[in-house]
């Protein structure tokens, strides 16, 4: 019998059972105390990741880590929407004027036969195929039209490709491409049957060129590298009078820079926020007495001050303020670039490195230091769930226990109280 309210025999067994289960809790109670503080020690360690795999996001930015494309010096501007341009670190500062002459194409032919794909069009079991002076021997058991042009087409590292093009019910004729642009892309075929027909050139393999002034620099592609110091430039129409104009990337640098900045006083003033200590409710953040974060901290802050070869980032206007945080001075990283882009460059990208291989050490995915401590304490609650859920499975057993323990001895005392109270009248009765 389970009393739940009141009470027997002067026994309130609810309240019993409720004081005992208190006591009983006590450990469970601990746990989920602990609990609570892993969890907001996780929550903190999977912030602070976040903002140091911007740190590193800033960083590769600059230096060109994981397929990013490292900063330039200089940037391309090109005078036409035909032409496009990029400017590497070798580039040199000026306009360079030149003229298209031509575009770059593919060879391209179009046999006269109209015939079905059954008609045969090879004279034997060998096509050759002539293309930059190299002859390529294309072999099939099937002669049929259709038999030929997956044979050229399988053929590894031809670099012709071909086509059965309808040109009527049931009738094709053969075309054939070259993968390729340029003068090196034409070719000459043999072993097709008259059937075929004779090869009308759709489109002729020519270089691009582009004349700079009596000088004509030609490519098998419409990219040209090199024409001028550390420019790239891509042609696509024939045109006259296209400039491309040089000059220091001012703009992408310097907000590349304060990227970098921002991420960095980021992680600076999450670790300080979440280390720091309130006295007057007498409460610390999540990672207060925590050595990995004020280790983090020192390292990003040594990346500024610790310049191989004795450089100084203050003369760039990048500098540690009296509270530990990253100050970056545009107008002084400006007159810096104006004055020596080179040492700019390679003041920012060391800076660049360094942050990187702290951010990286921190957030890797197999040896990240930040990892290992989410994984250990997402670990650790695993267990202080696991444990609260069986002290849940234990108190309800204990709970049931002593609900029948107490509701016995009240049962038991209500009888004894009915059996005195019986005495007692039949006492009374024989006295009288």
């Amino acid at each position: 019998m389970t009393i739940a309210t009141g009470g027997i025999g002067g026994i309130n067994v609810t309240q019993l059972v409720t004081q005992m289960m208190q006591i009983e809790s006590r450990p469970q109670t601990l746990l989920k105390n602990q609990q609570t503080k892993s969890n907001d020690l996780l929550a903190a360690f999977q912030a602070l990741a976040g903002t140091f795999f911007g740190v590193q996001s800033a960083a590769q930015s600059i230096v060109g880590v994981n397929g990013t494309t490292p900063w330039s010096l200089y940037t391309a501007n090109s005078s036409s929407l035909n032409v496009s341009a990029t400017a590497a670190s070798t580039a040199v500062a000026g306009t360079y004027g030149f003229n298209v002459t031509s575009v770059a194409a593919a060879h391209s032919t179009l046999y006269s036969g109209q015939n079905a794909l059954t008609a045969v069009a090879s004279t034997g079991a060998t096509i050759g195929i002539t293309q930059g002076g190299v002859t390529t021997n294309v072999t099939t058991t099937d002669t049929t039209l259709a038999g030929v042009v997956s044979a050229i087409n399988s053929t590894v590292g031809l670099g012709v490709k071909a086509a059965a093009v309808q040109t009527g019910v049931g009738l094709y004729s053969l075309q054939l491409n070259a993968v390729n642009t340029g003068v090196a892309s034409q070719f000459t075929v043999t072993g097709l049957t008259a059937a075929v027909g004779t090869s009308a050139t759709l489109t002729t393999g020519a270089d691009a060129a582009v004349t700079i002034g009596a000088n004509t620099v030609t490519s098998a592609t419409n990219t040209f590298t090199n024409t001028f110091p550390g420019v790239t430039f891509t042609v696509s129409k024939i045109e006259t009078g296209d400039t491309i104009t040089v000059g220091n990337n001012l703009t992408g640098m310097t907000n590349q820079v304060q990227s970098l900045v921002t991420g960095i006083n980021s992680a600076i003033g999450q670790i300080s926020s979440a280390s720091s200590y309130n006295a007057t409710s007498k409460s610390g953040g999540p990672l207060l007495g925590q050595l990995l974060p004020s280790q983090l901290k020192n390292a990003l802050q040594d990346a500024v001050v610790n310049v191989p070869g004795g450089g100084s980032l203050a003369s760039i206007g990048i500098q540690l303020d009296r509270n530990g945080n990253l100050a970056f001075d545009s107008v002084k990283f400006s007159a810096a670039m104006a004055a020596n882009p080179a040492s700019v460059q390679s003041l920012v990208t060391g800076l660049a490195q360094r942050v990187n291989t702290v951010a990286t050490g921190a957030v890797n995915a197999t040896t990240g230091s930040i990892t290992n401590s989410i994984q250990g304490n997402q670990s650790q609650a695993k267990f202080l769930t696991d444990s609260i859920a069986s002290w849940d499975i234990r108190l309800a057993q204990r709970k049931a226990g002593l609900q029948r323990q107490f509701s016995s001895l009240a049962t038991a005392l209500a009888r004894m109280q009915t059996q005195q109270s019986w005495l007692s009248g039949q006492f009374a009765t024989m006295s009288r």
